[in-house]
């Protein structure tokens, strides 16, 4: 992971990350992630769907919309996610 000043704002950090993701008893590939203050923003697929997150992080909670893609067609929805 590296982490840096981001956009040279002095006190804000971004990060880049990969890693996986559960939903379910599924896996999902994360990828593409960027972290930058309190924003997050990644990818992440199943084989089936492509998903587009982004989103907002407030200690141990992320959430936002996805973007869900797959051969049905696209749509948005809400998420959330808890450090365990």
């Amino acid at each position: 992971m590296a982490v840096r000043p981001a956009g040279g704002n002095e006190g804000v950090r971004s990060a880049i990350l990969n890693g996986a993701a559960r939903r379910g008893d599924e896996t999902l590939h994360v990828m593409q992630t960027v972290l930058r203050g309190e924003r997050i923003a990644f990818r992440a697929g199943d084989g089936r769907h492509g998903y587009a997150f982004s989103g907002h992080v407030a200690g141990d909670t992320m959430s936002g919309a996805v973007q869900i893609h797959g051969v049905e067609g696209t749509r948005l929805t809400t998420w959330q996610a808890t450090r365990r």
